[in-house]
């Protein structure tokens, strides 16, 4: 997978990507908004010819659960993912784009709102 966080690395391995897939999977709770059955074709950038892969834009609800301390705290991200496959159908490459800095502040408490709240 393509790491297109700021200051990372160009790839995640497959390990990689499982564990921090648990580690998110276990602080917060993400809920699709959009229908990601609509996959769009994808095309080869030295031919642009269709080759097998696909993209598709999609909502995401994130929440951070409530604690004994704090509310719950939800917000949507729209993100860009794409896929290739292999020949048996196996995904070979794939790559994520959206604003999760912006997200992670909001839920954390640093949000869009807080950051641009007019001067008193």
């Amino acid at each position: 997978m393509r790491d297109t966080g700021f200051g990372s690395k160009d790839s995640l391995s497959l390990d990689e990507m499982i564990a921090f897939d648990k580690e998110m999977l276990e602080a917060y709770d993400f809920k699709i908004l959009t229908d990601p059955i609509v996959l769009l074709p994808g095309v080869n950038p030295d031919t642009r010819k269709p080759d097998g892969s696909v993209r598709h834009y999609t909502d995401w609800e994130v929440t951070l659960p409530a604690t004994d301390s704090t509310e719950a705290r939800s917000g949507v991200i729209k993100l860009y993912e794409s896929f290739d496959f292999n020949a048996e159908g196996k995904i070979t490459f794939q790559q994520v784009y959206g604003d999760f800095t912006g997200i992670m502040m909001h839920l954390h408490g640093g949000g869009e709102e807080e950051m641009m709240a007019p001067e008193e």
